[in-house]
């Protein structure tokens, strides 16, 4: 499973290792060396790292997130919250949020208004 880009500009993938721990690791192995381990349970994120643009993981319990690589140092903190129109449920605002499968709109009057849209992605 493709995971995202590497610095070397080839693929990072979803590998698992003999004792059965997953890791990201480039694809241009052994030119390129890059790996990330993954904590326990952590599930990679489509939403990418503000930062350095790796995938964000989710990870333990409660749930985190943070980005795949541990030296960025960056949290996976809910981006400003963008307000891109008004919910035609309740009126409110409308803003970008970030979940399990990516970004998504939602109304800003959650959990009252369950008002979400999906974003469709650009080819």
């Amino acid at each position: 499973m493709i995971v995202g880009k590497c610095k070397c500009g080839k693929n990072l993938i979803l590998i698992g290792s003999p004792r059965g721990d997953p890791f990201v690791g480039c694809s241009g192995y052994p030119e390129c060396k890059s790996t990330y381990s993954l904590p326990r349970g952590a599930s990679i994120l489509k939403t990418k790292c503000e930062k350095c643009g790796l995938p964000l993981i989710s990870f333990g319990k409660p749930r985190q997130r943070a980005c795949l690589d541990p030296k960025c140092g960056k949290e996976g903190k809910e981006p400003s919250n963008e307000v891109v129109g008004e919910c035609p449920e309740c009126g409110n605002d409308l803003i970008k949020r970030s979940g399990r499968y990516g970004e998504f709109i939602g109304c800003k009057g959650f959990p009252k208004c369950r008002f979400t849209k999906s974003i469709e992605e650009k080819s």
